[in-house]
């Protein structure tokens, strides 16, 4: 629908290139094989901007339901934050060029509005039924707090990540690595050869390259103010970035780069591969407390419950634990050292460049267990099992002290 001939076989090479240019960006790889609702956003606005695109370009009516659809999908996965990284490009576009007639006419706006409610909202109103103050959370606190309160405490399925303004670039060169940085220094290298003409995506309504652009770095910019951020808040931008990264391979049609782009797209594959390889190896090197959960567990009279994190858990430890896992903070880990009693089963885990509190729990503790980030001490009252318990862990026995 973009391209210069339609159901030409350069049309459908340069939308295979696209398509393998995605697959195999870095954010785009990692993305195929987690669970996240990162990746139903993303399938969300590329769902609406592509469903705008080849409405614009004469699709059928579908198209303009699809464009309501995507929306309703974005609600459901991340919230009204769909609204503003597709409402967004969609602006730039007809306000550059004057398209507002068009844009009335393309899309059932009326119908596809109920639609979208219709699909979005009853879940809306079942959560905050079932948990109520959801809906307060969620919209302000998760659409606003999140990224302009720095370090915002307020998130109760993950933890808040204080980053420097603008971050949210870097984040979209790696996000996008290999194939990002190719583009940038290919487009500057066209710039200063005075490379001009247009790409193979000829769009027949004027400026439809701009609602592309636009859509491939509404996340990046929208971001750019946020301190709060992760690199997945640019994988709605990474399809559209694809799309005319191709497009530009094409245009360039040099057999050198096409091979050099072949060599490109395994960069990723490989890397991730090997990765996987060696972690499959070296589990404990994960920076998960999987294991760990699991292995208190499955200890004698244990259980997840027992264990305490000194002053914030990790969110894997609770997601793995289904909550169970406490947190200690340090006034109260000082008081129950001052009165352990026989049988406590209380098990705190500290992490491992806390040496202030490891030397503190060194007179009533024994390291029982510890994964990447943490070790795990048992409170106990017996200071010469104690002492035996530290010389086996100093010497690297954990069998023994297991």
């Amino acid at each position: 629908w973009l391209h210069a001939s339609p159901g030409s076989d350069s049309a459908r090479i340069t939308g295979l290139w696209a398509a393998i240019i995605y697959s195999t960006m870095a954010l785009g790889f990692v993305s195929a094989g987690t669970v996240m609702t990162d990746s139903f956003l993303a399938l969300a606005t590329t769902l609406v901007i592509a469903s705008l695109a080849i409405r614009l370009q004469g699709g059928a009516p579908l198209w303009g339901w699809l464009f309501f659809i995507g929306l309703a999908l974005g609600l459901l996965a991340k919230g009204p934050l769909v609204l503003v990284l597709t409402g967004l490009p969609v602006f730039v576009w007809v306000a550059l060029n004057r398209q507002w007639h068009t844009l009335w006419q393309c899309l059932p706006w009326v119908r596809g509005t109920a639609l979208m409610l219709l699909i979005a909202l009853p879940w809306y109103i079942l959560a905050e039924l079932k948990t109520p103050g959801f809906l307060d959370y969620f919209i302000l606190g998760e659409h606003f707090k999140r990224f302009l309160v720095s370090g915002w405490e307020g998130d109760l399925y993950g933890s808040a990540h204080d980053r420097a303004r603008g971050t949210i670039w870097l984040y979209l060169l790696a996000a996008s690595f290999p194939w990002g940085l190719i583009a940038a220094v290919g487009w500057a290298q066209a710039r200063w050869s005075g490379l001009t003409g247009e790409t193979v995506w000829q769009a027949h309504r004027p400026g439809l390259k701009t609602l592309l652009m636009a859509a491939a770095l509404t996340p990046t910019v929208f971001f750019t103010f946020s301190g709060n951020i992760l690199w997945t808040y640019v994988l709605p931008g990474l399809p559209f970035l694809a799309i005319l990264s191709a497009g530009f391979l094409h245009r360039t049609g040099k057999p050198s780069l096409t091979k050099f782009a072949l060599a490109s797209s395994l960069v990723i594959p490989v890397l991730g591969t090997a990765a996987g390889a060696w972690f499959a190896v070296h589990p404990g090197q994960l920076k998960t407390e999987r294991e760990l959960v699991q292995r208190i567990d499955a200890m004698p009279g244990y259980s997840p419950a027992d264990l305490f994190y000194l002053d914030e858990a990790p969110f894997s430890a609770r997601f793995y634990s289904h909550g169970r896992v406490h947190t200690m903070d340090r006034d109260a880990l000082g008081r129950e050292l001052a009165t352990v009693q026989p049988g406590s089963k209380k098990l705190i885990a500290l992490e491992k460049g806390d040496h202030s509190a490891q030397k503190q729990l060194e007179s009533r503790a024994e390291i029982i267990d510890s994964s990447m980030r943490y070790r795990v001490f048992r409170l106990v009252p017996d200071e010469n099992q104690r002492t035996r318990s530290l010389t086996a862990w100093k010497g690297g026995n954990v069998e023994e002290v297991l």
